[in-house]
């Protein structure tokens, strides 16, 4: 089952906290400016909760991923013309219920 980028991102941003540093992070890896925190402008000191630095580590390692996998693309494109791409009906069912499963947590917020 694929998982998208944009899905993976709204499941940590459901279940990260504080509720806005994913975005932040998000900023951060498109480039935005820095913007510098109350805590820092006021002298004191600030620390990242192991939480918040999975996160860092998970939205780096989804900027470095392809949004697509254009090898396996190919691979099954070149099997579907040949005639030889079979996939059972289970599969495709699990896969279905996989996604149900996510939309439902994203839809619910986590």
């Amino acid at each position: 089952m694929m998982i998208s980028q944009k899905q993976l991102l709204a499941v940590i941003r459901a279940r990260s906290e504080p509720a806005g540093s994913v975005d932040r992070i998000e900023e951060v890896r498109r480039g935005a400016p820095a913007r510098e925190p109350a805590a820092a402008r006021e002298g004191d000191g600030m620390s990242l909760s192991e939480r918040a630095k999975e996160v860092v580590s998970v939205t780096r390692a989804l900027g470095e991923m392809p949004e697509v996998r254009e090898d396996l693309v190919r691979d099954i494109k070149e099997r579907i013309e040949a005639g030889t791409y079979d996939i059972s009906a289970e599969d495709v069912a699990e896969k279905i219920l996989a996604r149900v499963a996510i939309n439902d947590v994203l839809r619910d917020g986590g």
